[in-house]
């Protein structure tokens, strides 16, 4: 097996885990959002806050880069995790109150990165939307609202391999029509038109093959 393959399963199988988490997070944590506050479950425990945070999504960059999204925050590191600075997501800051999951960056621009949110605690003054980062994670910027998409949320997020700034999301309230993709870096998205099951559970553009997609769900892959 080539190391193209290898690193397509790869991260295929990192898909995988990333959405279970998230699946299983959200379930647990809706009937709870309006009683709890990073500040009101505990104390702090290390850099990422009380011990109630969690890791959603994270990601390996060249020169030593990490970035994680977090129940309560997005972290990111320039020393390989030795120490972590929250850009996002925190008191005063861009996405407060929200979590972040799906964490995803171009292979066509590693500097082009994007995250989706959902509500983490309330009253939350963060806006729930997909958000991109054109340098490496260090500042975000909201790309589209959830409100001007769906009534629901965006399952899913996945950067394309055809050009720097494609993106797709997945709205799941949609079924087979719910795959969506943009061109200008999550500012506008248009329909791919109908998936052959009738939802699925996640996507991976495959690296170093453009306009190639493995879609899987509870139907096949």
């Amino acid at each position: 097996m080539n190391h193209k393959k290898i690193t397509g399963w790869l991260a295929y199988l990192s898909l995988i885990c990333i959405v279970s988490l998230f699946t299983a997070c959200s379930t647990n944590s809706s009937a709870s959002t309006t009683q709890q506050t990073p500040d009101t479950i505990g104390v702090n425990v290390n850099g990422f806050g009380t011990a109630a945070n969690h890791v959603h999504a994270m990601l390996a960059l060249p020169n030593h880069v990490l970035v994680l999204a977090s129940h309560y925050g997005l972290f990111r590191s320039e020393d390989s995790g030795a120490t972590w600075t929250k850009v996002a997501a925190g008191n005063n800051q861009l996405m407060q109150g929200l979590m972040t999951y799906s964490l995803g960056y171009s292979t066509l621009n590693p500097q082009r990165m994007y995250v989706l949110t959902q509500i983490a605690v309330n009253p939350h003054a963060g806006t729930l939307g997909l958000y991109t980062s054109s340098d490496q994670g260090k500042t975000w910027k909201l790309a589209i609202p959830t409100a001007s998409i769906t009534s629901s949320s965006i399952y899913l997020e996945e950067p394309g391999n055809d050009t720097p700034d494609e993106v797709y999301i997945y709205l799941q309230d949609l079924g087979a029509l719910g795959l969506r993709v943009s061109l200008d870096a999550g500012q506008h998205f248009s329909s791919t038109g109908t998936l052959p099951f009738g939802s699925i559970l996640g996507l991976l553009a495959v690296p170093g093959a453009p306009g190639q997609l493995l879609a899987y769900s509870g139907d096949g892959l």
